[in-house]
């Protein structure tokens, strides 16, 4: 690894972050979606159980905490500029506006479209795609409708698709779908297909494919470590004579834009595939049309090993964030790809890969005392990246956790957590390069109890239009959450709870 690093000056061996972990009140909550405003240094997260609630990045104090009426489980979040986005069951949306920390205006809801698969927020746009193939844009300023454009598919499609994610910049719309045949790039003013994946791989071949080498990370440190690369042949389902093979179908399930290094990036079943200067790419440049794909563990292996299971085993939607050259992906493990860094492979040949790869050391399984071995990374429902760090849902699994004191938990809530999954944000922070870990202790097993929760209810008439049920009403205060024992909730509560499972990805993403 020493001699990769050499090879390039900005090449870091490792990355050291200070791990902090915050914790929903009960035992019984799993985090679900989760957005960062960096305006106001805080977490904004929906729950498993409906609840819209913030927290403080720098203490992980609950600001506030919202409970939704009707009950609505797993809703999708989007922020951008002061705006929250949420759904009402699978198909009303919810726009909030922030006033401050403590107090945000509930616009409206959309009427309910029981065609809505997908939504994206970048304010003013809020965009939207159908199950029938159609891609909306609303102004939230403008408060109108901007466009509506049919998704056309690529010819010849051996069965339809179904839409997973979608992405748009300033002049492009991007699609995720349960099958290779229906990524595609679409103009966002013509709604033109002006790029598909299976037309660019028949036309210019498969992407450089890279894996790791399928040896553990060091596990005497908690560390991000940078690992060898080999280029390897691309998979099956990327061969010309497979492309349209539906037995060899992989589903996608995110896409971003990385605007420092104009790179467009989707997470899939088994890897993530990276279209540099995509702009170029859609103008059919020759010079530009080499792709590039990294094979997740369990796929770039030669032989099932201990990290290839944890993989596997996990459940099969991986998790995407990309901001500032840096992609931040969980597939069961948690790996961070620099996009800004070139590494040497360990081929003969000594070619180049185009990014680095870090993964996340398991240095808890060298701890003798751990009863079983337990993957926090496991269901992994949302992650999120900034400057500063990255931001990951995973289980709360006190006896793996760094620096925390198991004696300052209540024996329940330990018995809690182990059965019942029970789900966090942990955060891996950074402050510019890599360094030592800092101590993070959790003196009491709950958050603090907020502050009263302001929110105001308003309906303009220019909105009426746009949106239903919403109604003028007096400014309405909603405490937050009394903080209490477990032990004193009723049986039918812990008997409904609202844990993430595979039926749960059907909710609008």
């Amino acid at each position: 690894m020493a001699e990769e690093a050499s090879s390039n000056a900005d090449a870091v061996l490792e990355l050291v972050p200070a791990v902090q972990y915050y914790r929903p009140s009960y035992a019984r909550e799993w985090v679900w979606r989760m957005r960062l405003d960096p305006h106001d240094n805080c977490i904004i997260q929906t729950m498993c159980d409906g609840t819209l609630r913030s927290l403080d990045i720098a203490t992980g104090q609950l600001l506030w905490s919202y409970n939704q009426v009707p009950f609505n489980p797993c809703p999708h979040l989007e922020y951008s500029n002061g705006f929250i986005v949420y759904n009402v069951g699978r198909n009303g949306l919810t726009v909030c506006e922030r006033v401050n920390r403590r107090c945000f205006n509930v616009c409206g809801t959309f009427a309910a479209n029981p065609n809505m698969k997908a939504f994206r927020l970048h304010y003013p746009i809020l965009a939207t795609a159908t199950r029938d193939d159609r891609w909306e844009e609303f102004d939230l300023a403008a408060q109108q409708t901007q466009c509506r454009h049919p998704l056309l598919l690529p010819q010849n499609s051996s069965f339809l698709p179904d839409i997973t994610y979608i992405e748009f910049d300033e002049a492009y719309a991007f699609v995720t779908t349960t099958t290779f045949e229906g990524i595609s790039a679409y103009n966002r003013a013509t709604g033109k297909r002006v790029w598909s994946l299976l037309e660019h791989v028949e036309k210019f071949g498969a992407p450089r494919t890279f894996a790791t080498d399928d040896t553990i990370p060091c596990r005497e440190r908690h560390s991000l470590q940078l690992r060898r690369l080999r280029e390897i042949e691309a998979p099956a389902y990327f061969q010309q004579k497979e492309l349209r093979n539906p037995a060899l179908a992989r589903s996608w399930f995110a896409v971003h834009v990385d605007q420092e290094t104009g790179t467009l990036v989707f997470a899939g079943e088994k890897g993530i595939l990276l279209v540099p200067k995509y702009k170029d790419v859609f103008a059919q440049c020759p010079s530009t049309g080499t792709l590039y794909f990294y094979c997740f563990p369990f796929d770039g292996a030669t032989g099932l090993s201990e990290r290839a299971n944890l993989t596997s085993s996990s459940m099969e939607y991986s998790q995407l964030a990309v901001k500032g050259g840096r992609v931040a992906v969980v597939c069961g493990l948690f790996v961070l790809l620099d996009l800004c860094v070139r590494t040497l492979c360990t081929n003969e040949e000594k070619t180049y890969a185009s990014f680095a790869v870090y993964e996340w050391s398991d240095a808890s399984y060298a701890q003798e005392h751990l009863p079983e071995k337990v993957n926090q990374f496991n269901k992994c429902s949302s992650i999120a990246l900034d400057s500063a760090g990255v931001y990951v849902v995973t289980k709360q699994a006190l006896h793996r956790e760094i620096h925390v004191d198991l004696t300052a938990f209540p024996i329940w809530y330990q018995a809690k957590c182990k059965s019942r999954g029970s789900t966090m944000v942990t955060g891996f922070h950074f402050d510019g390069h890599a360094k030592a870990p800092s101590m993070v202790h959790r003196s009491v097993f709950s958050l603090p109890e907020p502050e009263p929760l302001v929110v105001h209810e308003r309906q303009s008439a220019a909105l009426s239009v746009a949106f239903s049920n919403g109604q003028e009403g007096d400014e309405q205060v909603y405490e937050g959450e009394e903080e209490g024992d477990e032990s004193a909730l009723s049986d039918e509560l812990d008997t409904e709870d609202w844990a993430p499972d595979d039926e749960g990805r059907g909710y609008i993403w």
